[in-house]
């Protein structure tokens, strides 16, 4: 990954001209120069680096930890460039989660393999991040509940459909089990249904609820629905979660009723008619006994 858009922040003019000449002759493509922390955020804005060399240390009352939160915002990867720090502000610098850490005195030999790595955890880290954007608005926009579980079956995520339904909100519910956050109730026998999350968990296999299910929101209301529960697999197999979708199947409930109900219509009327051909084919032999009798 020779060629990465490098951006060097170092407050001593001589170390970061000994850079430049580093990274230039290395294969890197240096974009600028800056010491201070304005300096470095203007010039990471306009030349979109993929990665800046930042030391920790830097001219003006901000340094360069706190120049790398900025950093992260703008999706510019960072290197920390160091000779000591005390453990407070190595503390500090380690919860920014730098892609590495290069030690004064240096050379080519130990920024190469430093920088070439930095950039492919950067590059991978921003596909990530975009498969994460990219599932976010899928799954905001989608008309169906979703909810996604741990392995205990506590509540790790809620769409905003799914808020709607349960009438809570994700930080609300982030953390809860399943079944306190989601309590469906079976209209058949009035009792609590099992957590579909867990026997899905349990199971490793597809669940799916049966009819006339409720759910009972927060507010103590409830709400026809219909879901499903699908484990999570994990990449050696295991189930680390499960993924629930629900509905509002209160169209469709009305729907059903109404078909139960115009089924039933059609049997009486077919009952009614039966009984009057049979009334219309007894009708000239009563009349014959009547006759007889009168």
């Amino acid at each position: 990954m020779k060629g990465g858009k490098i951006m060097i922040v170092e407050d001593e003019g001589i170390v970061a001209e000994d850079l430049r000449t580093i990274l230039l002759g290395s294969g890197f493509e240096v974009v600028g120069i800056a010491d201070n922390f304005d300096a470095a955020a203007d010039l990471a804005r306009t030349e979109r680096p993929d990665i800046a060399l930042l030391d920790i240390r830097l001219k003006g009352p901000r340094d360069g930890i706190e120049l790398a939160a900025e950093l992260r915002r703008t999706d510019v990867g960072f290197v920390y460039l160091t000779s000591h720090a005390d453990e407070r502000t190595l503390e500090r610098a380690e919860i920014t989660e730098p892609l590495g850490y290069v030690l004064k005195p240096f050379g080519a030999r130990e920024m190469q393999p430093v920088l070439q790595m930095a950039l492919y955890r950067h590059a991978a880290e921003l596909r990530l991040r975009n498969l994460e954007s990219w599932l976010r608005t899928t799954l905001a926009s989608i008309g169906d509940g979703v909810i996604v579980t741990d392995r205990e079956a506590r509540v790790t995520y809620l769409n905003p459909c799914a808020e709607r339904l349960l009438g809570r909100t994700l930080r609300a519910a982030s953390g809860a089990l399943l079944e306190d956050v989601m309590p469906l109730l079976d209209l058949r026998t009035g009792e609590r249904v099992v957590c579909v999350g867990k026997r899905a968990i349990a199971s490793g296999q597809i669940v799916h609820l049966p009819a006339e299910i409720d759910l009972l929101r927060v507010d103590a209301t409830t709400v026809p629905v219909e879901d499903c529960a699908a484990p999570i697999q994990d990449d050696d197999g295991g189930v680390s979660g499960a993924v629930i979708v629900i509905r509002d199947a209160t169209d469709r409930r009305l729907d059903e009723h109404k078909r139960l109900e115009l089924e039933r219509r059609m049997r009486d009327t077919e009952r009614l008619e039966t009984v009057s051909a049979v009334a219309s084919g007894l009708a000239p032999d009563l009349n014959n006994v009547l006759t007889s009798i009168l």
